[in-house]
């Protein structure tokens, strides 16, 4: 998948070597290799199902901040961070090896 980040772009994929339960609204995830379990809050896990469900080959990140507005409710503080805290919930997945970042 594509995530269009105003002139650039980020090529991701799931982590097909990751197992993944969801339980109580927070993902777990198994890391067999490095024998880990990484434990993601919810708006971690919706991003998540963004990458996983998604139907498209292509989504910006102003949609993944429109999808956030609409099951989230914001204060004004989140609003102005989304789309810093949506890379870095991305980035971070990469270094968890959850997410795969083709360069």
């Amino acid at each position: 998948m594509k995530i269009l980040i105003k002139d650039a772009q980020m090529n991701v994929s799931l982590n097909s070597k990751i197992l993944y339960d969801e339980i109580d609204n927070e993902g777990y995830f198994f890391d067999e290799e490095l024998d880990r379990i990484i434990v993601m809050n919810s708006t971690c896990l919706f991003l998540w199902n963004i990458i996983k469900n998604s139907v498209c080959d292509v989504i910006s990140l102003e949609d993944i901040t429109a999808l956030y507005k609409k099951h989230f409710i914001l204060d004004e503080e989140n609003l102005q961070s989304l789309n810093y805290d949506i890379l870095k919930t991305i980035n971070d997945m990469i270094e968890l090896r959850i997410l795969i970042n083709y360069e």
